[in-house]
């Protein structure tokens, strides 16, 4: 009987300890201890907070019409019948978890290629850009369709007149991107130009399918093309004035499951992510509803 009371305390103790916590930057503050977190009238302000509460069952609330720079990591899971619930309160549009970073400060263009003074991420890629409010694609030829691949080696070459050193360079960024099969393109790093070969990462290329080069400086000629320099971080943007309200993603993740189970994400915009926006792979029990996805580089 002493055993049988004992695991029913636990059980209620553990059950006792989910809690909804809030979080706004307006009103939001930090210092304030946990139990006071749980009232929407003293919120916690940062993700930074919000991760230390994102596990065993609590649920997270962030306030509607606001906007937090950063990512969150699961610490716990839920159960299926205690999850972890991450969503909004109050009124007004959806709470906004970014990658963004502004990019303002730019060099004197060079035939209308404007070049961030610094480097504009640390990431060792980009995969998408934000040019006020639209999507863009990197500069790239040809500017449309494919170039047909005329020789290669199976694995890391191909050969085609319209490759050469003058249009393409190694080692900065510079891409060949494949179409492998009717279903399946590839981006792959350019190592080396030699008279019309490109050599690359390895990757299936096959004698008359497409490919077409992307992301090198010299693509760069119409207005919006941009090209993201690996070598030195650096972002460059074609334009015939100043770039403004250039957004560039300098998170990789937004919201990392981390093998955790029985997580609700509900009224979220998720926006401005180099490679995924919510990581779900190989979870059981997550649930997405109401979550709008966008400017994420591979995998919303």
């Amino acid at each position: 009987m002493k055993k049988l009371i004992t695991i029913l305390l636990i059980l209620v103790c553990s059950h006792g300890m989910a809690a909804d916590y809030y979080f706004s930057q307006a009103s939001g503050d930090d210092t304030r201890t946990a139990a006071q977190a749980q009232n929407p009238a003293t919120p916690w302000k940062s993700l930074t907070k919000a991760q230390t509460v994102f596990t065993t069952g609590n649920r997270l609330f962030f306030q509607r019409g606001e906007t937090w720079y950063g990512s969150l990591t699961a610490q716990g899971s839920g159960t299926s019948g205690t999850r972890i619930f991450v969503g909004a309160y109050g009124t007004g549009a959806k709470p906004i978890i970014t990658g963004f970073t502004d990019i303002t400060a730019w060099d004197s263009p060079v035939s209308n290629v404007y070049t961030s003074t610094s480097a504009a991420s640390t990431l060792s890629t980009c995969n998408i850009l934000s040019i006020n409010g639209g999507n863009y694609a990197k500069a790239r030829l040809p500017k449309s369709g494919y170039y047909t691949i005329g020789t290669t080696n199976g694995s890391t070459t191909v050969t085609n007149s319209n490759i050469s050193s003058s249009v393409v360079s190694a080692n900065t960024g510079a891409q060949m991107v494949l179409r492998e099969l009717m279903y399946v393109i590839t981006a792959n790093d350019i190592t080396n130009v030699s008279g019309n070969t490109a050599t690359f990462t390895a990757a299936s290329p096959a004698v008359s399918w497409g490919f077409f080069l992307q992301n090198d400086i010299k693509m760069c000629t119409q207005a919006n093309e941009w090209v993201y320099n690996t070598a030195t971080k650096k972002l460059s943007v074609y334009g015939t004035s100043t770039p403004t309200n250039i957004k560039i993603p300098t998170i990789e993740t937004g919201i990392n499951c981390n093998s955790k189970q029985y997580i609700t994400f509900d009224n979220l915009d998720i926006r401005g992510f180099n490679s995924t926006g919510i990581n779900t792979t190989s979870q059981t029990g997550i649930t997405i509803q109401n979550c709008d996805f966008s400017f994420i580089g591979q995998d919303g």
